[in-house]
Parts: structure tokens; sequence; C-alpha cells
């Protein structure tokens, strides 16, 4: 037997959390986007996870850290 499924509840942090997530315009770090699509290019036909592997490199290596 199948029970209905209640919400549960969520305080309200939570959800000004939430609505502050959903209501933020969305944001696209370039840096990230060149450096995953440099990686990428370079490592055509190696495993996934080697890949991944060049990307964190790549960040590590190249990535501004602003502060």
């Amino acid at each position: 037997m199948i029970k209905n499924a209640e919400k549960p509840e969520v305080s309200d942090r939570v959800e000004k959390e939430k609505r502050e997530l959903l209501s933020s315009p969305p944001r696209l770090d370039l840096d990230n986007v060149k450096i995953l699509l440099d990686v990428y290019n370079e490592t055509k036909g190696q495993p996934p996870v080697m890949r991944r592997a060049r990307y964190f490199a790549g960040l590590c290596a190249e990535k501004r850290i602003l502060y």
C-alpha cells in the first residue's frame, strides 16, 4: 500500500534562500568556459575522467582569483 507523501516542512531560512536563488539572474564565468573549451578540444578521444582531470588542472593553473 502506498501512502500519500506529504511535503516536508521547510524552515523560513531555507524558503528565503530558495527564493533568492531562484530570483537571481543566471551568471556565467567566461574564464571557466574558455578553459573548459580549450581542454576539451585538446583531449578529444580521451576518457571522460581524464578530460575532467585536465579541466580541473587547467582551472588550478589558469583561473584568476578575485578577492
